[in-house]
């Protein structure tokens, strides 16, 4: 995989040194700091973020672009979804 298609991050998290959970609440804080169609790459040595990012974006309404995997580190992409429609944010339930 190559990220030469994709828009350049924004910002990059070095995360390397970092543990689960770490990454994960890390890229979330970052995120939260981005506009909609921002992307973020996540630099890890930690490999769990393999399966521990791509869950996140899932569980979070976000866009998991890739993995690029060199020895001894993770380069990862996420691009910050609009935030939802019809008035509603996550969690909420409407009436």
């Amino acid at each position: 995989m190559s990220f030469e298609s994709e828009p350049a991050p924004c910002r990059i998290l070095d995360t390397r040194g970092s543990y689960c959970p770490q990454p994960v609440i890390d890229t979330d804080a970052a995120m939260r700091e981005l506009a909609p169609g921002q992307v973020l790459e996540i630099l890890a040595d930690d490999v769990g973020v393999r399966y521990d990012l791509p869950a996140w974006c899932s569980a979070n309404r976000q866009q998991f672009i890739g993995i690029i995997e060199q020895p001894g580190l993770l380069r990862v992409r996420i691009k910050k979804a609009a935030p939802p429609t019809g008035g509603q944010t996550l969690g909420e339930k409407k009436s």
